[in-house]
């Protein structure tokens, strides 16, 4: 949405120019985004929609404002008519969705976009289905094997191709950059190829050390030694300033980094690393804006600048740093599960679209990186060895008349039959509790339950930028086919709450949760009667 704003402000500039009536095709973009959003939801293969407005956005600040409204105006019509539209196959098997994103290659440029568009919009599409394609092929157990060689990067095979093309896609001028907030064409024309290694592991393309050299030289002499950040360059190369862009900048240092924050080529180390930390501080704990357009431009910068600080930069904060991170990732988290659909369990971009597989891969890879998910890296790189608490123990005549704490801290209880909480058992409560007035951030029982739950039900397995098949790999390990443990809101006497659960057990455990699912209290009950 946050490209639709743009599209709407530049193509009024640009058709106002040509005497065009301005309200014909100023309807039409928010018109697709939402449209956009209806077909992935019934299951229509959509990959390509948003890279295709961003080649109207580049018609735009190329000043071809005829070609841009004929373009969306076609673009349009398919989107009405669903003519050369094509729906995800019937059949969910491996299989067949592998043969299924096989079909979408183009067999002249070797890239998974329609080769009407211009080939900056080839990369990131492509990329996509790739890792999409690797994971299914991993799935039936046979090697990746494209139909045909990715024609469309020999253009680029050289460094000196690439600098010249590097160039092209850097600058624009003030006045398109002004009307066309988010990274524009530099996110999926340049900053999308920092993601290359997915092409030379899976054997489908593969880069010289050179052109690697040439691509991490770019990217240093680029890179805004104020924020520390990368995005285009506003002005001309006399006079420029430099976007201030999250979303590239999370992409790049992906391509200069690993996730525990090493230079992935000791010659070009990180520079400015304490001026983007700060920068992505700000990103990350900013409030959810008002107005769709700020809230989706929002929610893709505030998961990626928290990626960022909980993994690649972590290694460059001081403690004080550190500390500041920490502080923030709650009032963050809290922010995120305002975007849960509860009636489907998935979560949304933003609030008021359709929670759908972009929207809910978003937020768990955010999650994650909060250090909430057991089992990962980032829970022990941001908290370290997580102690057990005490446990007290109490004797009570029944269930009812149990009382829990009125703890601050604890967002959650999960309730288990017997004493003692082994490792074993930690996932496998009878129930999961919220006090009066928490449960705004889910338990991770009930989490990994209700993304089950989305994706059980109908609906697209391939959004614009992940898949079901990501979320189902995801830290979280959803199962949709797992029994269901009841979660409820209680009062802090239980009361009849737990109706028959825990019937007839003589002894009960509650275990309490803070919002990173860290256990800080425990209380064994024993029932007499």
């Amino acid at each position: 949405m946050k490209l639709a704003a743009a599209l709407l402000a530049t193509i009024a500039v640009g058709v106002g120019i040509l005497g065009y009536q301005t309200h014909q095709i100023i309807g039409s973009v928010p018109y697709l985004f939402h449209r956009n959003a209806e077909l992935k939801a019934d299951g229509y293969y959509m990959a390509e929609f948003e890279f295709r407005m961003l080649s109207i956005v580049k018609k735009l600040s190329d000043g071809d404002y005829l070609d841009a409204y004929s373009t969306l105006r076609r673009l349009r019509r398919q989107m009405e008519s669903g003519e050369g539209l094509i729906k995800m196959p019937a059949d969910k098997s491996a299989k067949a969705r592998y043969e299924f994103l096989l079909a979408r290659q183009d067999q002249t440029t070797g890239a998974f976009m329609d080769p009407d568009y211009p080939s900056f919009t080839f990369i990131a599409p492509t990329l996509n289905v790739i890792e999409a394609l690797d994971g299914l092929a991993r799935e039936v157990g046979e090697p990746l094997r494209l139909r045909y060689p990715l024609r469309f990067l020999d253009r680029i095979a050289t460094p000196e191709a690439l600098r010249a093309y590097l160039d092209a896609h850097l600058y624009i001028g003030r006045f398109w950059a002004e009307h066309l907030p988010g990274p524009g064409v530099y996110g999926p024309g340049i900053s999308e190829l920092a993601y290359v290694d997915l092409l030379e592991t899976t054997g489908t393309y593969h880069f010289t050390p050179a052109w690697h050299a040439a691509f991490r030289s770019w990217l240093d002499a680029t890179q805004d030694p104020k924020s520390g950040m990368w995005g285009a360059r506003m002005g001309t190369p006399r006079a420029f300033e430099t976007k201030r862009d999250a979303n590239s900048t999370y992409h790049i240092l992906h391509y200069l980094l690993t996730d525990d924050g090493a230079d992935r080529d000791p010659s070009h180390p990180l520079l400015y690393a304490s001026e983007l930390a700060s920068s992505l501080m700000g990103a990350m704990a900013a409030p959810m804006p008002t107005g769709e357009d700020e809230q989706h431009a929002w929610s893709l910068e505030q998961a990626q600048a928290t990626q960022l600080l909980t993994r690649h930069l972590w290694g460059h904060l001081d403690e004080a740093g550190r500390a500041a991170v920490r502080s923030a990732l709650e009032v963050a988290l809290t922010e995120r599960y305002r975007l849960l659909d509860e009636a489907t369990g998935g979560f949304a971009i933003y609030p008021g679209s359709p929670s759908d597989v972009d929207g809910t891969t978003t937020a768990l890879r955010f999650i994650e990186a909060t250090g909430s998910l057991p089992g990962t890296a980032d829970r022990v790189r941001l908290w370290g060895d997580i102690e057990a608490p005490a446990v007290d123990s109490i004797s009570v005549e029944s269930s009812a008349a149990i009382e829990l704490p009125d703890d601050p801290v604890v967002n959650s209880f999960r309730l288990y039959v017997g004493s003692v909480l082994t490792d074993t058992d930690r996932d496998q409560p009878i129930a999961v509790l919220y006090p009066p007035n928490k449960g705004a951030v889910l338990d991770v029982i009930d989490l990994r339950q209700s993304v089950g739950r989305f994706l059980a039900s109908a609906g697209a397995s391939f959004g614009n930028w992940s898949t079901a098949d990501s979320i189902r790999g995801s830290a979280l390990h959803p199962d949709s086919s797992a029994p269901i443990v009841p979660v409820m809101t209680i009062d802090r006497t239980l009361g009849d709450a737990l109706g028959d659960i825990g019937k007839g057990a003589s002894d009960l455990l509650f275990v309490g949760y803070d919002v990173f699912q860290r256990p800080v209290f425990a209380r064994h009950c024993h029932i007499e009667n």
